[in-house]
């Protein structure tokens, strides 16, 4: 694994740039390059083990990504807590149209785990990995979807029973 000092280096850079992507901002061709290199480099250092094989690298990032999705629908959330009826739902389908537009961008800039680390993790059976897409879609789902269904479920059926009225 590499030293803390390493990750410690490239993650606010890539905090920053996921929460402008995240929030909308589009981002520079050149931009994106740089960002996407960064990852690569950082993922492609040889590891210092053990044994003689070298391991792909990509663990670091990867937990701290999922880590930072994870807030980031927190934040989403708290939006949702004083909300009810029509508004629920609206602000609820804005936020989740917003969050499947931007997050379908994570798995271009995250390819290299895509391709080389979340095979090799899911080949050793761990199950806690997914390819970024399903990552985001999971998280959501769970962080988000499951909290707030039952609410959703009932604004969309008093709406259902005012509209047979």
């Amino acid at each position: 694994m590499q030293s803390d000092s390493e990750i410690d280096k490239l993650w606010p850079t890539l905090m920053t740039e996921l929460k402008l992507i995240l929030g909308g901002s589009p981002c520079t061709a050149g931009r994106w390059m740089e960002i996407y290199t960064d990852v690569c480099n950082f993922c492609q250092k040889k590891r210092s083990t053990k044994s003689a094989t070298a391991q792909l690298g990509g663990e670091e990032i990867y937990y701290k990504l999922e880590d930072f999705l994870i807030k980031h629908v927190e934040s989403v959330n708290r939006k949702f807590a004083d909300l009810s009826g029509e508004t629920l739902l609206t602000t609820y389908l804005d936020e989740w149209t917003n969050y499947k537009s931007h997050v379908k961008f994570l798995p271009h800039l995250f390819r290299y785990l895509d391709r080389y680390w979340i095979p090799r993790e899911l080949d050793e059976e761990k199950h806690n990995v997914y390819k970024i897409e399903h990552l985001t879609m999971l998280i959501w789902k769970r962080d988000t979807f499951m909290h707030t269904v039952q609410r959703l479920t009932a604004v969309i059926l008093r709406m259902i029973e005012q509209e047979r009225r």
